[in-house]
């Protein structure tokens, strides 16, 4: 009985810390939102400059993830393959700070 208390504790904990995440994130996102109308009524010359900026900058941080994350699952698998507990670990760290 003890447990199932703990267990529904936490549940309700993550419930409350959702629905608090959940609208900080609405906040946040309607702010962003009022932001970049505000920022696109006073540059109207600068719109399509900031668009391409923002768009270009996304697809760069997404390769460099995928890329870091490619290097580091292969570097696993290997490690794996040749019982490397060196390698291992340095994959561990990189992924630990990245």
């Amino acid at each position: 009985m003890r447990i199932e208390e703990e267990i529904n504790s936490i549940i309700k904990c993550l419930r409350i810390k959702i629905i608090c995440f959940i609208i900080l994130e609405f906040i946040f996102m309607l702010f962003f939102f009022y932001y970049v109308i505000a920022f696109c009524q006073v540059y109207r010359s600068t719109q399509m400059s900031w668009l391409l900026d923002s768009i270009s900058s996304y697809w760069i941080s997404l390769v460099i993830t995928v890329s870091l994350s490619l290097v580091c699952s292969i570097v696993y698998i290997v490690s794996i393959k040749c019982q490397s507990s060196k390698l291992y670990k340095i994959v561990v760290f990189i992924y630990e700070f990245s």
